[in-house]
């Protein structure tokens, strides 16, 4: 629909609070407008004369994906998969992150190919991106001898990326640019930082229980 001037396609309701609050059902058509002239918000529901027969919508217990526990936290507006790296959808999500622009920034290694490589079970951690070879690639759809070379070399001179940019790419929760800095300028390495203890966290500088609790729980299931 147009809204504004602009074509709006998709606007979300992934809050189930707002859901109930707003009053919003399956089939129900819906008032939209465009926040701060931006982003798309659903505002309700057009109410009709008679019975209303639209459902409401439930959240799922369980990843549609993996099929682990999806869990609200207390605070949070969302359900989260508990699945981690052995949820399919979490691994490439964050496989995407890892070699996205905020962190190792490896060029031509989009969405698509991380898709790929892992539906074919050829990348299941962060380390099995440097093991990836062209013989590998290039058994890829729109992957030629070419475009196999030139992503080993990116992937190779991604080898030398700074520490704080690797940490951002863990994508480690409520860890963010500045955060992954301050880390990296503490800890030194990698190897150092999985050993921390969440006392360690939180006596580096702008890192609070949260955030230390995040980290803390992140390098413990990385042990398991």
């Amino acid at each position: 629909v147009r809204v504004g001037g602009v074509v709006v396609s998709n606007a979300s309701l992934h809050n189930e609070d707002e859901l109930i609050k707003k009053d919003l059902r399956i089939g129900d058509v819906v008032l939209l407008r465009r926040a701060g002239d931006v982003i798309p918000e659903v505002i309700g529901s057009v109410k009709k004369p008679g019975k209303r027969n639209s459902k409401y919508f439930v959240m799922p217990e369980n990843c549609p994906v993996c099929g682990a526990l999806a869990i609200r936290e207390v605070g949070e507006s969302v359900r989260r998969c508990t699945g981690g790296m052995n949820c399919s959808a979490q691994k490439i999500q964050a496989i995407v992150h890892f070699v996205g622009k905020n962190a190792l920034n490896i060029e031509g290694f989009g969405e698509k190919l991380v898709i790929q490589l892992v539906q074919k079970n050829f990348l299941n951690t962060y380390a099995d991106i440097f093991n990836l070879s062209p013989s590998v690639l290039v058994s890829l759809e729109r992957m030629a001898d070419k475009s196999a070379k030139n992503l080993i070399y990116e992937i190779n001179k991604a080898k030398k990326t700074s520490l704080d940019k690797i940490i951002n790419g863990l994508g480690v929760r409520h860890v963010g640019e500045r955060t992954s800095y301050e880390l990296a300028k503490k800890f030194q390495s990698l190897k150092q930082l999985a050993k921390a203890s969440i006392e360690d966290f939180e006596s580096t500088n702008d890192i609070g229980p949260i955030v230390a609790n995040s980290l803390a729980l992140f390098f413990s299931q990385k042990k398991k």
